[in-house]
């Protein structure tokens, strides 16, 4: 009955990733196809990354130690390289329509550098092996990117309200995708501290699971061949307050550029 219900599991899962990794394959495709990738760079780099790390880690998986530290410092990677790719998604939407677009890129990046400080710090208090110390500065990174992920989507929704960015926006599908997985990541890495070992594979399973509904997401909106928008629109587009916004952007951009 064990060895059933462990078959069935590794089966399960070898499933989700390679329908999860086929999935990827489209995303990037499409984004190739359609050039959005010089529309957004980092994005389209972080997909092929994804790509290349697990198809690295399927070939050394019955190796122990490298797949282990394969595995976790290409997660780190990830991880760092998916702040970017947050920022480049804030930069394309607020781009020429909200204000204070500079000072938030230049918080965002202290802000990611005070992240990476704390994970240094994180591990090397951390008690245990090398190898522990590894997992718990990561388990930091990717605890916080969960939270920068949800948060991005909370703040892009008040983006489509106030300034009247449309819901089809490359953008909005690209963020959600991202809170999406967030939310779950961030669940089920929760629900693990809470219970242990028993919430291992219903935790993996969820992440494997939340990652093929991203990409999902991404190929709803990646898949319709559209031009991109790279226009500045007018300030008749704008509502007031958009206007209003834009004006302190400048004025910040004068202080940030003495």
């Amino acid at each position: 009955m064990v060895l059933a219900s462990m078959a069935m599991h590794w089966s399960l899962q070898g499933a989700l990733w390679l329908l999860g990794f086929l999935l990827q394959v489209t995303v990037a495709v499409a984004v190739f196809r359609f050039c959005l990738y010089k529309v957004f760079p980092l994005f389209f780099s972080y997909l092929v990354l994804g790509l290349v790390r697990a198809t690295v880690l399927f070939f050394i998986r019955p190796h122990h130690p490298p797949y282990f530290y394969a595995y976790w410092i290409s997660e780190c990677l990830l991880s760092i390289f998916g702040f970017l790719v947050v920022e480049e998604i804030f930069r394309k939407a607020f781009e020429q329509r909200l204000g204070l677009q500079k000072l938030g890129t230049v918080l965002f990046r202290y802000s990611l550098l005070a992240l990476v400080v704390t994970a240094v710090i994180v591990a090397a208090m951390a008690p245990g092996t090398d190898a522990d110390r590894l997992v718990a500065a990561i388990l930091v990174l990717k605890g916080a990117q969960s939270f920068v992920r949800i948060g991005l989507i909370c703040c892009l929704f008040v983006f489509v309200l106030v300034l009247g960015l449309p819901w089809g926006d490359y953008v909005i599908g690209i963020a959600t995708g991202f809170a999406l997985y967030g939310a779950v990541e961030l669940a089920a890495t929760v629900a693990r501290s809470h219970y242990g070992s028993v919430a291992n594979v219903t935790s993996g399973l969820s992440i494997q699971s939340a990652g093929v509904c991203q990409q999902l997401v991404w190929i709803a909106y990646f898949m319709r061949a559209r031009a991109p928008r790279l226009a500045a629109p007018t300030q008749n587009e704008f509502p007031r307050v958009a206007v209003e916004v834009n004006k302190m952007n400048e004025a910040i951009g004068s202080y940030l550029g003495r």
